[in-house]
Parts: structure tokens; C-alpha cells; sequence
């Protein structure tokens, strides 16, 4: 831990030494301000220790089996809380049969973040770019998105500039900044508004954000990512209360709240309730809370305080021995339908309340939270909960578990001997006394196939290439599925041991073709669900605790956070031998070949990850400017210097020199924003070396005078020459190659 903290250290040092950026240093700041935001996330990840997600549909059976697990490992559900106790099924979060909670839950039987000062519980805060990202990702995925208008964008722009109101701290154009790369990172060019949004010449240049002075002016940009001011007022009206709730408590990481903040009430008061969040702007009764650290005493409403909750903290007595001693657990809220096929429409969010924006902010915020705890290496191991014997109608959360996987594994499924033989991915079939009670002995077979097929496997994969169907090889099934029983369940008591019908079941249980792909060994699973144990039935949790540990034991957390720091520090050592160059010209030229290593390093090892050679094809993709943007840019910059009174050499010099350096730009933020696992710092010395070396220079200069010596200069025809020459250059690295003249 240590370690990462000084590895944080150097580089927020390296950062706060190159100063304000410049045009000269922009691509350099960039790179630290990556890492910093990389070196946080890691230092923030090693402080926490493994952990074991739930997740799946809403009314899953999730909390049950979260429950089940706690009272099996530490032989009590009670939560502690300054020496008292509290119940967590109870008192906490009671079965309602409706959407229950809209915040992150943490078991732990580790010490807290922080020691509480004043209150009872430690609850973690969205930040400001958390919430402007859940926000833009719930409308990107739940709402109708309009058509790029860019008057609309301009007037925008303009009344941003032009806002007045209280200072903006840097912290709201860090989250535009980090929000709007996040989403193009995500999305690709997969969004249509989002596609249109960033070719707007108001948002190519960051030169416009010097000009937003106010937090007025940054709510006005912000809303560009849901349609712009005015499209969805809701959604404008509620991102505005959620702003104000963040500067009330300062924009801090935690707060504490007391007890009866969190306890359950019919009144849907508890801050990790959906109903408490469902609030925001009825005037329900504030709460006081404590800022985590200071111990400020804050009052503030509490449908907004819960809206920016994203996760509660719950102690645990310890239990030697448990589960818990190597994880904590993490409940994630269940995921629900999305709204229809086009969702939420304008009309929709203009209504003047703001029921379907809350819709929209909770759809944003438990799939942004999921996704990023995901990238913060916070979810060690997932549990799936698939509870049949109905296929769910969340078909999103496929999706998301795909997502997962892709950043767990860096591919759809992992390749390493222990991740495909031991998965960190377990699928549990809960409420299996539903299937029980409701099978009879006719076609007892197909009924089973109906149960894992259709209410499981078809419901997690969306395609015959799912990850169900091809783990780790090629026809290969996923196999890590188990029951799961409640013994509370009425139905359960429909069938038995030694009833009519039950043998039969029972094979055909056993001779389901679904079951014997899917469930490795069956007949020990179903033993695990057979027959009662201290006068209940079993539920089937004492082998998947064991399971879990087997997995945790390996200590996943730690390799993955040790390769990290050594990548932050390779790409950091490499940067700062780039920013300081050295007059030894073999020194100079061992720096260069150190950086075309590590770029070379890293391809192979994403080569591998992907299990596909297909990773250089993409980065020299994202290497070659755009067609239509490069003539769109050589045909501005030809009339720039047609009307100048220059010797044509010096238009073709000043015409090559900002080309090239905008194709650098082009390039090293396309990679920056692209899924490939790649060091920016090392493909943007590699570009630099290649736009700037002398040998390219006068190859386009040659090519590129004929054309403008011309009395009519055809830009488009130059941008093509560009386009030839510095792919062949970076394909080649100016290794002559001859080019078949066309017969």
C-alpha cells in the first residue's frame, strides 16, 4: 500500500511541476492528468479488500441469498452500529416485494474507511462527475435522444459564456472533462447523439472551457449531454437539486449518518431505500448527517442526500474463519425492464415533475455504479442471481455483465487455465423451491431443460457466441451454476423425499441435457437442496460459500493491483524521458527504442488478451485521420493560405507543419478514447516521431508543392497525398514500398 501511495505521489508531483498547460504541453498534461486519475483509483482499490458482488433482476432473491450467506458465516444478520446491534432483514431492509434499494450495499467485518466522529454509519458519495455521468447515461439509455440541433448547441455554448452566478470551482470542468472522455470511450461511435454531439465545431476545441466561469454556465453545458437546456427540463430541474444537495455537504467523499436515518419506516425515510430516493422534490423532511472527516453538521433533504448516496457501509461482527475474512460483500441493487422500446420521450421529462426523471437518474446511477466499480477492481467475484422459473424482463443487465467480463478478463471470456476451470462468475438458480413445487413427474425432463435454459441461459446470453456458450474455448458451456432454496418458501413443502412424483423429477433433473452442460457436477448440487437439516430444508448456500472461498482464496485483488502499479510506473518513467530530452544522441535514441518497446510490449499482451492479432489492424485504424475530416481541415487551411502573399514553398511548409501536428492530435485522442488497452504516453511518442521526422517532411513536401503550385488548388486531392504518405510511413516507418501503378 505503501508503495501505490508514493506511486500517487510522483505522479500528482510530475503533474503539479509541468504547471499550467500550454499548447506546447498539452499532450504531456493530458498523459499525467491520465495516470493521476489511474494512480487515485489504484490507491483507492488496494486500500479496500476483496470483494464479492450480487447482482441480477429486481426480486431475485438477491437479499435472501446475501442474508442466507451472513447468517451461514457469521451465524448472526446483525448489524453493528456504535455497540448497538440491528437487524439487517428487520430493521434495515425488510422484503417489500417492490423495488427495495437504490444504493450499494457493503458488508464488512473490516474496519471502516474512516473512524465515525459523529454519526453511525459511513456512507460513500457520488462526486460531481458521478452524478453528471449518471445522469447522461440513464438518458443515453433510457430516453429518445433528438437529433443534433446546432443552433440549439450554440446557443448553449453562448449563454454558458455568458452566465452569471457563483464562481465554478476546476472541479466542474474536470467532470465535463472526464465525463465526456468516459462516454466516448464507452460508447464508441455506437450512439448516434452522441456521434453528431462531438463533430460540433463549438466542442472540437477545448478553448472554450476558459470561458465558462460560473456553475450556471457549466449546468448549461452539462445538459448538452441530455438534449440541451430546454429539451428535458426535468431532467435540467433535478440535475440542478442534486447539485445543490453536492455543495451543501461540500463535495465531500462520505458522510455519516445517524441511525434512524438508515432504519426502515413505512414512510420510505431510510436513505438507502428506492422510495426515500423516489422523494426528491415532494418536500419530505430533511435529515441531518456529518461530513465524514470534518464532522460539519449538514441538514439536508433527504430524497436528494439519497440520490447521491452510492453506497452503505454495514460492520459485521468478525467470525473466524468466514467468507468474510477474505471479502466483503457487495448487494447491488436489482436492475429493472427499461421503459418500452424509445423510453422516456420530451414530453415525458417536461411534465414539471419529476417522477420520470428520478426513472431516469436511477436507470444512470445503478449502471454507471456497477460499471464503475467494475473498473475500480472493487468486484473481485460476481454472483449472478437468475430466479426463474420465468426468463426476467432486465435484459440490459446481459449487457452489463458482458461489460464486466471484458474488464474482468480484458476479453468476452478469460483465457487463463484457473479463470476458465475456476470461474470468478457464479450463476445462483435461486427460488428453486418454485420449480420444486410447480413440477409433476410428466415430462419431468423438459420442464428442467425449460428452467435453466429459458430462465437462465437464455436470459444472460444474448447470442448462440454468448460467453454461456463458448467460456473460455470454443463450444465450451459455462458450468458454475448452483441452487439455491429458501426454506421459509411455502411452495418447497409441495414436494419430497419419498413423495410420488419426486424420483422421477429427480431424473429428470439428471438426464436434462441443460442441466449436464450447465451444472457441473449436478448430483452433488442437488444433494446440497435435498432433504431438511435441523428440521428446515436445506438451501443449498453451504456449498456455494465453500465455493467462494476456494475462488477468494486465490487473492485475484492483489496480481491485478500489482500489475497496474508496475504499468502506471512504466508509462510514468516513460513520460517523463519524453518531457526531458537529452543532448546525447545514443542516449536520445535508447529513450526512443524504451518507448517503442513498451507500445510494442503492450500490443503483444492485448494481442493475447484478445486471443486475436486483429489489435494492430485497429490501432493503425485509429492512427489514420478521418477521410472527411482531413479534407474538411487541408480545405480550411488551403483557403487560410491561398489569399497570403508567400512564395508557395513556405504555403506548403506552413501547410504540412499544421497538418501534421493536427493528424498528432487527432490520432493520440482517438487512442485515448478507443477500448484498446494501450500506453497513450507510448503511442503518442510514437506519432510524434513520426509526424515531426525529417524523412516524412520532405516526402510530402515533394508530393504535396505540384498540386499547390496550381491556379486551382484541389484540397481534396492533397489530402489524399497526406493520407497515403503518413499511413505508409507509420505502417512501414519509412521503408521505401513500391505502389503498383493502377493498369
Amino acid at each position: 500500500m505503501d508503495s501505490i501511495v508514493a506511486l500517487e505521489g510522483r505522479v500528482n508531483a510530475a503533474l503539479a511541476a509541468v504547471g499550467a498547460e500550454t499548447p506546447e504541453t498539452a499532450h504531456e498534461t493530458q498523459a499525467l492528468r491520465d495516470l493521476s486519475i489511474r494512480a487515485k483509483k489504484l490507491r483507492r482499490a488496494a486500500s479496500r479488500p476483496q470483494a464479492l458482488g450480487f447482482f441480477g433482476p429486481s426480486q431475485a432473491g438477491k437479499s435472501f441469498l446475501v442474508g442466507a450467506l451472513l447468517s451461514h458465516e457469521l451465524g448472526t444478520l446483525e448489524v453493528l452500529s456504535r455497540g448497538k446491534t440491528l437487524d439487517f432483514l428487520k430493521e434495515i431492509n425488510p422484503a417489500k416485494g417492490v423495488e427495495s434499494t437504490g444504493v450499494v450495499t457493503r458488508f464488512s467485518t473490516g474496519a471502516l474507511p474512516a473512524p465515525l466522529q459523529r454519526g453511525d454509519f459511513y456512507c460513500r458519495l457520488l462526486s460531481l462527475e458521478t452524478v453528471l455521468e449518471s445522469i447522461a447515461t440513464g438518458f443515453l439509455v433510457e430516453c429518445t435522444s433528438p437529433p443534433v440541433d446546432p443552433e440549439r448547441v450554440e446557443k448553449v455554448m453562448r449563454d454558458a459564456r455568458l452566465a452569471t452566478g457563483t464562481g465554478a470551482s476546476p472541479l466542474y470542468r474536470e467532470a465535463w472533462e472526464l465525463v465526456w472522455h468516459g462516454l466516448l470511450k464507452k460508447y464508441q461511435d455506437r450512439h448516434p447523439y452522441l456521434n453528431e454531439l462531438k463533430r460540433q465545431p463549438g466542442l472540437t476545441s477545448g478553448a472554450w472551457k476558459n470561458d465558462i466561469r460560473t456553475t450556471e454556465g457549466w449546468l448549461l453545458v452539462y445538459s448538452l449531454l441530455w438534449g440541451g437546456h430546454g429539451y428535458a427540463p426535468d431532467l435540467d430541474k433535478l440535475m440542478k437539486m442534486v447539485l445543490v444537495g453536492l455543495e451543501q455537504v461540500g463535495h465531500a467523499e462520505a458522510i455519516e449518518a445517524e441511525t434512524t436515518a438508515i432504519r426502515a419506516s413505512a414512510q420510505g425515510h431510510s436513505l438507502i431505500d428506492a422510495a426515500c430516493l423516489n422523494s426528491i422534490g415532494t418536500n419530505k423532511a430533511a435529515v441531518t448527517v456529518f461530513v465524514s472527516g470534518s464532522g460539519g453538521e449538514v441538514r439536508i433533504e433527504a430524497g436528494v442526500l439519497s440520490a447521491l448516496i452510492s453506497e452503505i457501509h454495514l460492520p459485521l461482527r468478525p467470525s473466524s474463519g468466514s467468507l468474510l475474512d477474505r471479502a466483503d460483500i457487495l448487494d447491488f441493487p436489482g436492475g429493472r425492464a427499461l421503459k418500452g422500446i424509445n423510453g422516456f420521450g420530451p414530453q415525458e421529462l417536461s411534465t414539471g415533475r419529476l417522477e420520470n426523471a428520478i426513472e431516469v437518474f436511477k436507470r444512470g446511477k445503478l449502471t454507471f455504479l456497477f460499471e464503475q466499480y467494475a473498473l475500480d477492481r472493487e468486484i473481485t467475484a460476481l454472483c449472478l442471481c437468475s430466479p426463474g422459473p420465468t426468463k426476467p424482463e432486465a435484459i440490459q443487465l446481459q449487457m452489463q455483465v458482458e461489460s464486466w467480463l471484458k474488464i474482468r478478463y480484458g476479453a468476452a471470456t478469460p483465457k487463463s487455465p484457473s479463470e476458465v476451470d475456476r470461474p470468478s462468475l457464479f450463476i445462483a438458480l435461486t427460488k428453486f423451491d418454485m420449480s420444486l413445487g410447480a413440477l409433476r413427474s410428466d415430462n419431468a425432463m423438459g420442464r428442467w431443460e425449460s428452467r435453466v435454459q429459458e430462465a437462465c441461459v437464455d436470459f444472460w446470453a444474448r447470442s448462440p457466441s454468448s460467453w454461456l456458450h463458448h467460456w473460455g474455448q470454443k463450444n465450451r458451456a459455462f458450468h458454475n451454476m448452483f441452487w439455491i432454496r429458501n426454506p421459509y418458501a411455502d411452495q418447497m413443502r409441495a414436494l419430497g423425499p419419498g413423495d410420488a412424483d419426486y424420483e422421477a423429477i429427480k431424473k429428470g433433473y439428471l438426464e436434462s441435457r441443460a442441466v449436464q452442460r450447465h451444472i457441473e457436477l449436478p448430483g452433488d448440487k442437488w444433494a446440497a437442496v435435498e432433504g431438511d437439516e435441523n428440521g428446515m430444508p436445506r438451501s443449498g448456500v453451504p456449498l456455494l460459500a465453500s465455493s467462494f472461498k476456494l475462488k477468494l482464496a486465490e487473492n485475484v485483488k492483489a496480481r491485478e493491483i500489482a500489475e497496474e502499479a508496475a504499468s502506471i510506473h512504466g508509462e510514468l518513467l516513460a513520460l517523463l524521458k519524453a518531457m526531458t530530452p537529452s543532448r546525447d544522441e545514443s542516449e536520445a535514441k535508447s529513450r526512443l527504442t524504451e518507448a517503442a518497446m513498451l507500445l510494442v510490449d503492450a500490443a503483444a499482451k492485448e494481442m493475447e488478451r484478445r486471443s486475436t492479432g486483429a489489435v494492430f489492424g485497429e490501432l493503425l485504424g485509429l492512427l489514420s485521420a478521418d477521410e472527411g475530416e482531413l479534407e474538411s481541415e487541408v480545405g480550411r487551411m488551403v483557403g487560410v493560405l491561398a489569399p497570403q502573399s508567400i512564395k508557395t514553398s513556405d504555403k506548403v511548409k506552413r501547410l504540412i507543419v499544421h497538418m501534421v501536428k493536427w493528424w498528432r492530435d487527432q490520432a493520440t485522442a482517438r487512442v485515448r478514447t478507443s477500448q484498446l488497452n494501450l500506453p497513450v504516453t507510448a503511442v503518442d511518442t510514437f506519432v510524434r516521431e513520426v509526424c515531426q521526422s525529417k524523412k516524412l517532411l520532405v516526402i510530402l513536401g515533394t508530393n504535396v508543392f505540384p498540386y499547390m503550385s496550381r491556379t486551382v488548388v484541389d484540397s481534396n486531392l492533397i489530402a489524399s497525398i497526406l493520407r497515403v504518405k503518413i499511413v505508409d510511413m507509420m505502417s512501414g516507418l519509412g521503408v521505401a514500398n513500391h505502389r503498383p501503378a493502377v493498369a
